[in-house]
């Protein structure tokens, strides 16, 4: 008898607490984590309308004053010391969210945190490629090296004639596949500091599959030209000479 009442004071009762527990934490939990799993849902519906939005639309620069047209800022941006780091937010978006390939033709490019993203997506396995013009770029040759070092495959058009001829052509290709199309930025834009903070600059973002596919189509074209034009003794001399060849 002493030990049924031993068990009435001592066991039931924590039957009863975890009864409590039962009814009351558990259905806590359970709500706890659905409503975190559905901020998780709404947070990755919205960051997938906000890729399409910024893969699809018109950027304008203005000299000294900022851009336009970046889904969720598109208002004017005043340029400062403090925020010149917005200025690049549309690129860098553009790279950080690439998966399997990037092909980027341009002109010039000498902007820090472009280069250490390209590097990053690189590293990342991302397949990088990068065709530029040789000799405007006397200044940002080491930008050059330091992603070729990384093992970025960078080709330059190198011209005979240092004035009249350049690679002038500007324009970013991403994650392009046949059967399912991809990205493609293009505009005015070299990617210097210059270009962003003292021009009047455009931007094209678009996902429109036969735009992206005949610019790729047209970069692997420019690739191999190029590369074959740098194995004639005259660009291979200038190229070793500067570095670019061992």
């Amino acid at each position: 008898m002493l030990q049924i009442n031993q068990l009435q004071m001592y066991v039931f009762p924590k039957f009863k607490y975890l009864e409590y527990i039962a009814v009351c934490v558990l259905p806590y939990i359970t709500w706890q984590y659905l409503y975190k799993t559905y901020k998780e849902e709404v947070k990755n519906y919205e960051d997938a309308v906000l890729f399409q939005k910024r893969h699809n639309c018109v950027l304008m620069y203005y000299k000294g004053k900022g851009h336009t047209g970046w889904p969720t800022n598109s208002q004017k941006v005043d340029l400062n010391i403090k925020n010149i780091e917005i200025l690049f937010e549309p690129f860098l978006y553009f790279i950080n969210t690439a998966k399997t390939n990037l092909d980027i033709a341009i002109m010039s490019i000498n902007v820090k945190s472009v280069i250490e993203a390209l590097i990053n997506a690189h590293e990342r396995g991302v397949k990088v490629r990068v065709v530029s013009n040789f000799y405007m770029n006397g200044s940002t040759t080491d930008n050059y090296k330091v992603m070729k070092r990384t093992g970025i495959p960078i080709t330059f058009f190198v011209s005979k004639d240092k004035t009249n001829s350049i690679m002038h052509t500007k324009f970013i290709v991403k994650d392009y596949k046949d059967s399912t199309g991809g990205y493609l930025l293009m505009g005015s834009f070299n990617m210097t500091y210059n270009a962003f903070s003292s021009n009047y600059e455009d931007l094209v973002f678009t996902s429109k599959r036969s735009l992206v596919k005949d610019y790729h189509k047209n970069f692997n074209r420019m690739w191999k030209d190029l590369t074959e034009d740098n194995n004639n003794m005259f660009n291979r001399l200038i190229l070793e000479n500067s570095g670019f060849i061992p």
